[in-house]
């Protein structure tokens, strides 16, 4: 009880005041950093998605565009409905198209300019005889 008593009197809350000043401006930018990171995150995870089907394609395992677009658009579903892949193979050459909303991706919509914007990843590459 003491303890509490002693806690209400305190007087010096200089401390406090500047640190209630700055709380916002930290937690700001912990939530700007937390959603950049994701989108980075987002982006490995989608790119290593697309390496590893068009490779499929690429070796024969996988036979037209149409199953290479069906296969990354399963394994990309939990981006929900509004993921676009587009593959396409012009001159032996293989290229996927992946487009995701940002807003699928950030957590906090710190940054409301950002969820208008897409995030596209591409992979190029060579089909193997």
């Amino acid at each position: 009880m003491r303890i509490l008593r002693r806690i209400f009197r305190d007087e010096e809350g200089s401390a406090t005041i500047e640190g209630l000043l700055w709380l916002p401006l930290f937690v700001g930018l912990m939530g700007i950093t937390v959603d950049v990171s994701m989108v980075f995150n987002a982006h490995a995870r989608i790119k290593g998605v697309l390496e590893d089907v068009d490779r499929a394609y690429s070796v024969g395992r996988l036979e037209s565009t149409t199953q290479v677009e069906e296969r990354v658009s399963a394994l990309l579903a939990h981006y929900g409905d509004n993921v676009t892949v587009t593959t396409t193979e012009i001159d032996g050459i293989i290229g996927t198209t992946v487009t995701v909303p940002m807003s699928k991706l950030v957590a906090t919509k710190f940054l409301p300019k950002l969820l208008d914007m897409n995030l596209t990843v591409q992979d190029y590459r060579y089909k193997e005889a």
